[in-house]
């Protein structure tokens, strides 16, 4: 069950997609829609019920409505506040006509954000497979009268905080048990805290760089293999490798620059070039994207050719959540302006260590 978040800004956007255009001086099924889904909100028992929660504004979106150029930018950011989408599935010309392409990619993106969404349509229309189990409401013609009697009760069910029906549920999030696609990955929060605690109060003037110039001459982000072994082994690997080519990792205790609250920070370096595996990274081992598919690889009497094949597929996929940590980090770097060391920073696997410290050096 997805929490109900909605009332936090004390209001209600309710985004309505589907078909637009209609005949000329008839609204289209789309704005019908909306049309009676601004009428549910104003009646009474909705009122009440939003009123419990102290939301006391609601926004109903058409993209037919809005005055603006560039519509994917329109519906994108719109969707990006939006706390239940009703999207249209019937084609614009009625059960005969052919679907658009655009509002089904736009579902595809509702389900991937993990949104509350209640698909409607016109009955007789061609809908995919994907969604025959999933709910979905129809009206025999598009109507203010035919909408609002077969969405009143969805709608007070989702803007009722002690109803418990979850309008995120979809084929996708049932088959990773309940999360939407967006969350099935650590790989970006660990990012995000990595480069918070560590990596931009390195490289940022006025910080650990300005304070220690002679030890941070660059920073190197040790990418390993994969994260399905240890932060030990891979540290242990490290040593060997950099021993071996003649190099002597040296770790320092920097204080924390003045006005920096999160403490002192813990290097690894060689004669000042940075080397750091990221510890925090190592939790990806557990995240939901590989538990789902150990559990469906695993199973009893599991031979040594399955066995081999789940782990070149498990480290396939550790390897493209190291590609997410990697862009996130960059993200990050990208996001700074004036006065971040963004050239000292480098990114390099174990194996490659040698050659470039050589290199920046």
């Amino acid at each position: 069950m997805t929490k109900k978040t909605y009332f936090e800004n004390n209001r209600l956007d309710i985004l309505i997609l589907g078909p637009m255009g209609g005949d000329k001086g008839k609204d289209s099924s789309t704005s019908v829609i909306g049309k009676a889904v601004e009428q549910l909100l104003a009646e009474e028992t909705a009122k009440e019920l939003l009123a419990k929660t102290g939301t006391n504004k609601h926004y109903v979106h058409i993209p037919e409505e809005w005055n603006e150029q560039e519509i994917i930018n329109g519906v994108l950011s719109r969707l990006d506040i939006a706390d239940l989408v009703i999207i249209n599935l019937t084609p614009r010309d009625g059960i005969s006509g052919e679907s658009s392409p655009n509002v089904y990619y736009e579902l595809g993106l509702v389900h991937a954000l993990g949104l509350p969404v209640m698909p409607i349509y016109q009955t007789g229309t061609k809908v995919p497979f994907y969604l025959l189990t999933t709910r979905g409401y129809l009206v025999d013609e598009f109507t203010i009268e035919a909408v609002m009697h077969e969405l009143r009760l969805p709608i007070q069910r989702f803007i009722d905080l002690n109803d418990n029906t979850d309008f995120s549920d979809n084929r996708v999030t049932q088959f990773y048990d309940h999360l939407p696609i967006i969350d099935i990955s650590a790989a970006v929060g660990l990012a995000t805290g990595y480069y918070y605690n560590f990596v931009g109060r390195l490289l940022r003037d006025g910080s650990f760089i300005t304070l220690y110039p002679d030890k941070i001459k660059h920073l190197v982000i040790v990418r390993p293999d994969n994260v399905l072994d240890t932060y030990e082994q891979d540290l242990e690997q490290m040593k060997k490798v950099l021993s071996a080519a003649g190099f002597t990792l040296t770790e320092d205790k920097l204080e924390q620059p003045p006005g920096d609250r999160k403490g002192p920070a813990w290097i690894n370096h060689v004669n000042g070039i940075v080397i750091d595996l990221p510890r925090t990274i190592y939790p990806l081992k557990i995240s939901p994207r590989l538990l789902s598919l150990q559990d469906r690889f695993d199973k009893p009497g599991m031979s040594a050719a399955g066995v081999q094949q789940r782990d070149i597929v498990l480290r396939q996929v550790s390897e493209q959540l190291l590609d997410r940590v990697q862009r996130a980090i960059l993200y990050h770097v990208n996001k700074e302006r004036e006065g971040y060391r963004k050239r000292l920073l480098h990114f390099a696997r174990i194996e490659e260590l040698p050659d470039l410290i050589r290199a920046l050096a």
